[in-house]
């Protein structure tokens, strides 16, 4: 699930969490855009092709 927040340039940044890496890091994917409606786009595009989980099933849990 993306997190999607409005920079103070009035362009929308979406952060997706993509996994972790072989150190244990999380690898986090951003996509910048002009509008809320394209970033929230490319967001689910990503987590689509990459099949990552879309909904709260993934908020709030810290293994």
């Amino acid at each position: 699930m993306a997190s999607i927040r409005k920079r103070p340039s009035g362009s929308y940044q979406a952060t997706i969490y993509a996994g972790v890496n072989t150190e244990g890091k999380r690898i986090m994917k951003y996509f910048t855009r002009k509008t809320l409606k394209e970033a929230k786009i490319a967001a689910r595009e990503f987590e689509q092709a990459h099949k990552i989980p879309i909904g709260d099933d993934i908020v709030g849990k810290h293994n």
